[in-house]
């Protein structure tokens, strides 16, 4: 969280608030509350209306968490008229990407509104905070460091995610290589780890995909502290912190 916070800094010239941090913290809880809701909700086909999805008991902890953080401040009513202006701008879209079994193109528009879309939200958030207006380039930065994070992620949480049905950008490759796909369904077993090793190792094609679309956000940062933070979240990949498992009964790419 820091280091977002100094790349902010270093994309501005200007410092942040000393209560940036906090803020960012209750809208991360916020969103990820949202984030497992939503899947919740359409793992078991239940009501994906906003309003619906906001219900949800810890949706509705967290919300009023940051409302009760941002109520001293006067930027309260601009981060709040934001939020729901940027929320409604792209929620129809991400339902309509995530009802049903996306091709990659879709699936991946689903991650740069969700995960991109993150970032961007964190950086518009931190300008409205601390009234320093993020410049476009700052924007797509912030939106490629939450992609960099998403992408790793989905390394490590490979079978977790397609177990469940979650959005995997890997799952959505790898489906786009039939010999691949077979190879990880017939190799996988306890003692196989969900690193880019692996991945290199038997799904050359994939890989290659994946190493390209991390590069191309990688790119994208030119704020020191962005960058380090963007290589941070691929170190789980990279070492594998966990193993894959053996592929679960009844599940097919």
């Amino acid at each position: 969280m820091n280091l977002l916070l100094d790349g902010y800094a270093e994309l501005t010239a200007e410092p942040v608030r000393e209560e940036t941090g906090q803020l960012i913290i209750h809208l991360n809880r916020l969103i990820g509350a949202f984030d497992d809701e939503y899947e919740e909700r359409l793992g078991d086909g239940r009501s994906l209306g906003l309003g619906d999805v906001f219900a949800g008991k810890l949706v509705q902890r967290r919300l009023l968490a940051l409302a009760d953080f941002l109520r001293p401040h006067p930027e309260q009513r601009a981060i709040q008229e934001f939020l729901a202006d940027r929320l409604s701008g792209s929620y129809d879209r991400y339902v309509e990407l995530t009802q049903n079994e996306p091709d990659f193109d879709r699936l991946f528009e689903s991650v740069v509104l969700d995960s991109g879309g993150l970032g961007e939200c964190l950086a518009h958030v931190v300008g409205l905070f601390n009234g320093v207006k993020p410049d476009p380039e700052a924007v797509v930065q912030f939106s490629s460091v939450g992609i960099v994070g998403k992408l790793a992620d989905d390394v490590i949480d490979f079978w977790d995610d397609l177990a469940k049905g979650r959005t995997n950008v890997v799952v959505g490759l790898v489906k786009r290589h039939p010999a691949e796909r077979e190879k990880v369904l017939q190799t996988a077993s306890p003692t196989s780890r969900a690193r880019l090793g692996w991945w290199r190792r038997n799904c050359p094609d994939s890989f290659g995909e994946l190493v390209h679309l991390i590069e191309e956000h990688q790119a994208r940062l030119n704020a020191p502290s962005l960058r380090l933070a963007a290589d941070l979240m691929l170190v789980p990949a990279r070492r594998g912190s966990l193993p894959l498992r053996s592929t679960p009964v009844g599940l097919r790419l």
